[in-house]
Parts: structure tokens; C-alpha cells; sequence
């Protein structure tokens, strides 16, 4: 496993007194050698969060726009994102970065054994040394969405990966008013957004230089392949528990595990494109977690259809894979 000394988080974002301090402190303790810089704005109270971490960086905040024509709109932050993050990373001198969330804390470290699991590559949309781990939590699946079938869009909850890969995803441009309220003259119908993309396809169409995207809505066949692609290629999903990510605000994780992707769903777009490129053996190996995923993603169908051998091979499945 990857030496924690290896390792430097950017905590990036507004700062509380009682959430960042929990953040910071979890990180302590799940990733003891870690150098922690904490990137905030100027005017920030971090007195009571002295001694947490060991750098700080307090940046001018480029602000926010809303999201939609709502007067009580929630803020577009994708700015701040990006300045805070980008900031951080810039400073990182260790060869390893994690990206992470104020208002979240790390419940482990059994995260690390993901990194560099899956090594396969195929040539369309690579950006990465490395595969960089990211939450299936707002990894928007687009054939699992009915409503808004949005492509492009990761989670931005925590990344994990190679110094300079986490450097150049958030080596972009901030968006500009243009992209902030696109909308503005000519808005969709039925739709209150006035944004060209939300923050997390704004961050990934920009970090793969994707052209094949006009805005939120703009879905087809053509950009949701090239999503399962840029997913497959770039990323490795895990869910909350297998990234050791827990939020500390109710309610970000809730209502959404079906319009995303999860781990299962990311294995199989990384088989499916990226299987010409590992051996046989890894080939074997991803077949069968997709067959054991398969089956602990659907025990009741199981069970249903075979009888009660297989709820003794569920069983035994549950307490013997590790996820």
C-alpha cells in the first residue's frame, strides 16, 4: 500500500469551525504522515483550526453566480473549485494528492489498495498517468436518468491520483459569465438553469478538452459513449464506503444512487473498453467481480430464480469478497 508520507491532502473550500475541524482531524488519523494544506479565502476564521494542518493557503474568492432564475437560487461555486483546488495542488510536493471536501471527513484508508488496481487503457480521451479514484455519488449515469440524462458529469466529492494528473484536471480556465448564464437569452423550455454546464461537466469537459458537448442538455448517442470512454479511461468509481468519504451536511448522499453509477456499472464500461489492453488473467479477474457484484447488486432475484443454494452462496459471497 501506498506510504501515507507519499501522500498530500488539499482540503479546499469555506472553512467551519466544528465541520473542518472534524475533516481535518480525520484525515490525521486515517493518513498519519500526510501533509495537509488547507486552501480557503482571504478574511477566513482559521485561528481555532491552528495546528491541523500543515499549510495554508488563503485565496482571493473569485465569488459565485446562481443557478438558476430562481430568486433563491443555490450558488454556482465552480470557480471557487477550481481557484481553491488548483492552488492547493500547485503546492503539493509529494507524489501523490488527494482532493477533498471541508464539510466531509475520511473514515479509512482502505482506499489506497484501489489505486492503480485497474491498469488498462484504451487511446480515446487519456489524461491520466494513472486512473484517478472519484465517488460513484453524482457520477451521473446517462442510461440510468429518465430526467435529465446528463453526460460528462463525475463526482467531485474527493480525487485521488497522481500529483500531476490532480494538477492538470484542475489546470482550466474559470468559467466565464458567458458560460454562467448561457441561458440567460434563450432558455431552455421548462428549464430555470442558467448555466452552460454544471461544475462537474464544466471541470471534465475542460480537463479532456472536449468539443462534443454544446451544453447540459445536449444528449446523444455519440457523448454518452464518449462519457462511458472518458469514465472508463480516466477514473476508477467507488462508492462512499469503498472511498472512505462520509459527508457531515445531511442529505448529499441521499435520493441519487439511481441515476449514478456505481462501482459494478464502472466495471463494466472499463471491460468493455479497456479490456484489449490487460491480460488474460486481469480479464478473468474483472469478469468475475462483475459476476460476484452481479449477484450481492441483486440478491432477491437471486434467490427467487435459483432457491436456497444461493442464499447460502450469497451468504458466503458477503462475508468473503472485498469490495
Amino acid at each position: 500500500m501506498i506510504n501515507t508520507k507519499d501522500i498530500t491532502v488539499v482540503v479546499a473550500g469555506a472553512t467551519d469551525k466544528t465541520l473542518t475541524t472534524k475533516c481535518l482531524a480525520s484525515i490525521r488519523k486515517y493518513l498519519l504522515k500526510a501533509t495537509i494544506i488547507l486552501s480557503t479565502w482571504e478574511g477566513s476564521e482559521i485561528t481555532e483550526l491552528t495546528g491541523l494542518y500543515d499549510d495554508v493557503i488563503l485565496n482571493k474568492d473569485p465569488g459565485s453566480t446562481p443557478c438558476t432564475t430562481d430568486e433563491n437560487s443555490k450558488l454556482n461555486n465552480v470557480n471557487r473549485q477550481i481557484v481553491s483546488t488548483f492552488a492547493g495542488i500547485k503546492k503539493v510536493k509529494t507524489k501523490y494528492a488527494l482532493k477533498f471536501r471541508t464539510d466531509f471527513i475520511l473514515t479509512g484508508n482502505k482506499f489506497l489498495k484501489y489505486f492503480d488496481k485497474h491498469k488498462g487503457f484504451t487511446n480515446e480521451f487519456k489524461n491520466v498517468s494513472k486512473k484517478i479514484l472519484s465517488c460513484t455519488i453524482y457520477a451521473i449515469n446517462p442510461h440510468n436518468n429518465n430526467i435529465e440524462p446528463f453526460q460528462m458529469h463525475p463526482s467531485d466529492f474527493a480525487f485521488f491520483g497522481l500529483k500531476d494528473d490532480l494538477y492538470n484536471l484542475f489546470d482550466i480556465p474559470l468559467m466565464t459569465d458567458g458560460g454562467s448564464f448561457f441561458f440567460q437569452e434563450e432558455p431552455m423550455a421548462d428549464s430555470k438553469i442558467l448555466y452552460q454546464y454544471t461544475p462537474e461537466q464544466y471541470i471534465w469537459v475542460n480537463f479532456l478538452k472536449y468539443k462534443g458537448l454544446k451544453h447540459l442538455f445536449d444528449v446523444n448517442e455519440q457523448t454518452i459513449k464518449d462519457t462511458e470512454i472518458s469514465f472508463a479511461n480516466n477514473l476508477v468509481l467507488l462508492s462512499p464506503k469503498q472511498l472512505n468519504i462520509k459527508p457531515l451536511k445531511k442529505g448529499l448522499l441521499s435520493g441519487l444512487t439511481q441515476i449514478c453509477y456505481t462501482y459494478l456499472h464502472w466495471l463494466k464500461i472499463y471491460y468493455k473498453y479497456c479490456k484489449s489492453s490487460v491480460s488474460l488473467i486481469s480479464r478473468l479477474s474483472i469478469l468475475t467481480r462483475i459476476f460476484l457484484y452481479s449477484i450481492l447488486c441483486n440478491p432477491i432475484f437471486s434467490i427467487n430464480v435459483y432457491g436456497s443454494k444461493i442464499k447460502i452462496m450469497i451468504f458466503f459471497i458477503k462475508i468473503t469478497i472485498k469490495t
